[in-house]
């Protein structure tokens, strides 16, 4: 009976030891986000590389909006270069993923010659592995056609 007492009691050990090891947590996948600060550089056909600076917010699912603010000597980012509370505002779309469907830079710079206001339009990705947007986009402001556009900010949150 001893015995059998002893073999129970390490069969029991061994039992709970083996079911005892934790399976291994899955990893939880956080879904990238748009918000927050961005720090950029702006290029086109007429402008080779201007510092810009966005904050952006989400406005519900896929859609984003923002204010996007031109370095123009002396200011630091997130504030006007041009006059106003922003040099304007941006607004995109995401499908949900690493592309941006739809974007749009509706600029004020109300201080730069006078007032120029602007439309440009576009679309973009952004690579998750370096935290780097990129749009490509085209537009017309004072300063006439902006062809071969690009944004491309790297978050600074």
């Amino acid at each position: 009976m001893k015995n059998l007492l002893f073999f129970l009691l390490i069969g029991l050990f061994i039992f709970v030891t083996g079911c005892s090891e934790e399976e291994p947590m899955e990893e939880e996948i956080i879904p990238f986000s748009y918000e927050g600060k961005w720090l950029g550089r702006w290029s086109d056909s007429l402008f080779p590389s201007i510092s810009v600076s966005a904050i952006i917010n989400s406005s519900g699912g896929n859609k984003y909006t923002g204010s996007m603010y031109v370095r123009a000597g002396t200011n630091t980012a997130y504030t006007p270069g041009y006059g106003g509370l922003n040099d304007g505002t941006i607004r995109f779309e995401t499908d949900g993923a690493n592309n941006v469907i739809s974007f749009t830079y509706l600029q004020n710079a109300p201080d730069y010659k006078g007032g120029c206001p602007g439309t440009y339009e576009g679309d973009g990705a952004i690579d998750e592995s370096i935290n780097r947007l990129v749009i490509n986009f085209t537009g017309t402001d004072c300063d006439g056609f902006h062809d071969n556009g690009k944004f491309i900010w790297e978050s600074d949150n």
